[in-house]
């Protein structure tokens, strides 16, 4: 960590960068999670200098700064701006000019991190276009008045955001592109849902408590549920979202993810190639029912900005599953996803076999695990009710030394995604197997459903 880093935000100005990432940079900033010598290049068309990107940074941080300005400025110091076009090669080259005045000006050869935050649109070019300038190979020296200077053991990564790929022809594309610019320890494909303290918190759970690991299996459960529900519409994501709808946007990546880490066998070592290897080996033993679904709307989608008229996107999904192994043959599994429900909720139920026990992860918007028990009514029958016992995975806030601990990014998963990426811990990240086998599930729903007029449904309401 003591290595000076570069951090490249592609998108600076962005909706993404906007809502997530520049709060969890300053966070990370403030607690001193980032390496000495930090430095942050945010890259963007608008016609601006440092100081409009300072503002722009300034507004999004406005609550933090009105609690310490300081500690804002502090911030802004290690910012500044670079214009640049996506698909201009001159950018690229003049941003490579950039960083290496940096470099050159502190004598050092620092790590360069490239965030992806912008539209998936352009991931191809902006790969190729990294490469092409030389931005995507580690700097091996810099010059100063004495001559030039070998410099060893730096890196260079890239960190992509979801979607990776529309379908699965479009993501192995994607990856022959990468893999012909770029070495797999140098991609970090982001699915910010395992980067949640929660989600993490599965393993844990699963392989520290000896007491489930003898009844995981398809012997003692029954059924596996997980959903995914929002409150909210679409809102002003209308045209991006009719392109892609709500398996694509959220079935494919965060809940067969979620999956992966409920189902999958324990890993030969608590390593990040282990479990990411034993996540991509359940992810291929996936088998979808195409027969099996409901594809849904909800009532006014169609009136919503950017969206197609008589559009077929679903804004609801419940799918059936299945997994092909030993531990899990024969066991039903119901994913299930969508916008304007009656509530948001993110949660994974495990039912058990001969009795009403359920065991439940709670994701959002509560986090923590409860396991539904049966005890004897207090009194003179043998009557009996069902309890849920409840262990949150997170703090309330109310213990002092969590708040000033790094506990406190508990709830921030752009803060982790920021952190692991520049330690080189790939654990939270998926691999190019996930992907593919992902896609590999999804396809034939996708492909049975593409000409279904979507089920209706009113907004808040759950379909039936």
């Amino acid at each position: 960590m003591n290595t000076p880093t570069t951090l490249v935000l592609f998108g600076a100005t962005g909706d993404l960068a906007r809502k997530k990432i520049w709060k969890s940079l300053y966070q990370l900033h403030k607690q001193k999670q980032l390496p000495e010598g930090f430095a942050i290049v945010g890259y963007s068309r608008r016609d601006w200098k440092d100081a409009e990107l300072h503002e722009f940074v300034g507004e999004v941080l406005v609550e933090e700064k009105q609690k310490d300005g300081e500690a804002v400025e502090d911030f802004l110091s290690i910012v500044t701006y670079a214009k640049g076009d996506l698909l201009d090669g001159t950018s690229y080259s003049h941003l490579a000019e950039l960083l290496f005045k940096k470099d050159t000006n502190t004598k050092v050869c620092s790590n360069k991190l490239f965030f992806l935050a912008i539209p998936p649109v352009y991931y191809e070019d902006v790969f190729t276009l990294l490469a092409r300038s030389g931005l995507s190979t580690p700097c091996a020296q810099v010059r100063d008045s004495q001559g030039v200077h070998e410099v060893g053991g730096t890196w260079t990564r890239v960190l992509v955001e979801k979607p990776f790929g529309k379908d699965v022809e479009t993501a192995k594309k994607l990856d022959r592109t990468l893999g012909s610019l770029f070495e797999e320890e140098q991609i970090f494909r982001i699915d910010h849902y395992l980067a949640k303290d929660t989600v993490q918190n599965i393993l844990t759970f699963r392989f520290q408590n000896s007491i489930f690991e003898p009844i995981w299996n398809n012997e003692h459960i029954s059924k596996i549920e997980i959903m995914m529900h929002e409150d909210i519409d679409v809102s002003q994501r209308g045209e991006l979202y009719d392109e892609i709808g709500t398996l694509r946007d959220v079935g494919q990546n965060h809940i067969l993810q979620m999956l992966a880490l409920v189902t999958m066998d324990r890993p030969k070592a608590f390593t990040s190639e282990h479990i990411r290897q034993s996540r991509a080996h359940l992810l291929q033993n996936i088998i979808s029912n195409p027969r099996k679904y409901t594809k849904a709307q909800y009532e006014g989608y169609e009136e919503t900005t950017g969206v197609a008229a008589e559009s077929l996107t679903e804004t609801f999904f419940a799918i059936n599953l299945e997994i092909k192994n030993d531990r899990w043959e024969g066991l039903p599994i119901y994913l299930e996803a969508g916008k304007a429900l009656p509530e948001k909720k993110t949660q994974i139920k495990v039912y058990f076999k001969d009795g009403n026990n359920i065991l439940t992860f709670y994701i959002q918007p509560r986090e923590g695990v409860g396991i539904t028990l049966i005890s004897k009514k207090p009194g003179l029958t043998q009557e009996v009710q069902e309890k849920e016992l409840f262990m949150p995975f997170v703090s309330d806030g109310s213990d002092l030394s969590d708040i000033l601990s790094q506990n406190s990014f508990a709830n921030d998963a752009y803060a982790k995604v920021l952190h692991d990426a520049i330690l080189g811990d790939q654990t939270i990240f998926t691999m190019t197997q996930e992907v593919q086998a992902q896609w590999n599930v999804v396809m034939p729903i996708l492909d049975a459903w593409k000409n279904e007029i979507p089920k209706m449904y009113g907004k808040g309401e759950l379909p039936e």
